[in-house]
């Protein structure tokens, strides 16, 4: 329940009123651009988020991925990899995916890697798995560096020498129709 001072008019109650709610949709708007700007910061902010809040997260990224922002296509990526936020969609997954490692968005090229790697997700293509699995193991990511040295124990010399061919040609290529 609203107090006001004892003699305030109506007009004046009208006016305090007016003027919080424009303070609650400032504040609400606020909130929703801090939101959207760490889901683009880092690309791991929906991991412990609320369900309801993930399906906001979707409409928060979705304009900056589709405007090539890497980190949140790779966050849409895990929204529908897993299944938080959206109905699990592994197609749609693999296409954020896609869109951010082509972009050398680390992360996602481990990603991808693991999904053509295992075919999860992705029609099963351990060379193509190898080679994106390099390239983000090139930039550091721990995860693909594992990911790559567990694969190469299972592919035969000749495997490993043409996905190391694709990675180069990739990497030359600045990621594009890499495969």
């Amino acid at each position: 329940m609203m107090h006001y001072p004892p003699n305030a008019s109506q007009e004046s109650r009208c006016m305090i009123a007016a003027s919080l709610r424009s303070c609650d949709q400032f504040v609400r708007q606020t909130l929703q651009g801090i939101m959207a700007a760490l889901l683009l910061v880092c690309p791991y902010a929906l991991a412990h988020e609320e369900d309801g809040d993930l399906r906001q997260n979707i409409k928060l990224l979705r304009p900056h991925a589709d405007k090539g922002n890497a980190i949140a296509q790779f966050n849409l990526g895990v929204i529908y990899a897993t299944g938080q936020g959206a109905h699990k969609n592994e197609k749609e997954a693999l296409k954020w995916f896609q869109q951010a490692a082509a972009q050398g968005f680390a992360p996602a090229q481990y990603r991808l890697g693991a999904a053509h790697a295992s075919g999860a997700g992705a029609p099963r293509n351990p060379v193509l798995g190898y080679m994106w699995l390099k390239l983000a193991s090139a930039q550091g990511n721990e995860d693909a560096t594992r990911a790559q040295a567990e694969l190469a124990a299972r592919l035969k010399p000749a495997q490993i020498d043409d996905a190391e061919k694709r990675a180069t040609r990739c990497e030359k290529m600045k990621y594009r129709n890499c495969g």
